[in-house]
C-alpha cells in the first residue's frame, strides 16, 4: 500500500497485541513505560512484559521483552 497508518503519538508495537500499558516512571531523565505484550498474535493467549523508553515522550524506543507474565 505504501501508506503509513501507524499512529504518531501512541504506544504501538511492531507486531502483536499491546495490552495494559502501565508503570510510567521517569528516572534520571528517561521515561519508562511497561506493558503486557503478545508478540505472536493479536489475542490474549500469551503475554510478556515489554518496555518503551523515551527522553521526551514523543520519540519512543522499544526495548527487548523484559519478562514473561507468570500465571
Amino acid at each position: 500500500m505504501g501508506i503509513d497508518i501507524r499512529q504518531k503519538f501512541h504506544l504501538e508495537p511492531d507486531v502483536g497485541l499491546l495490552n495494559d500499558p502501565n508503570g510510567l516512571i521517569q528516572y534520571k531523565g528517561i521515561y519508562y513505560v511497561f506493558f503486557q505484550w503478545n508478540r505472536f498474535e493479536k489475542n490474549h493467549t500469551y503475554k510478556e512484559w515489554g518496555l518503551f523508553t523515551s527522553k521526551n515522550l514523543t520519540i519512543l524506543s522499544k526495548k527487548s521483552p523484559t519478562s514473561k507474565v507468570v500465571r
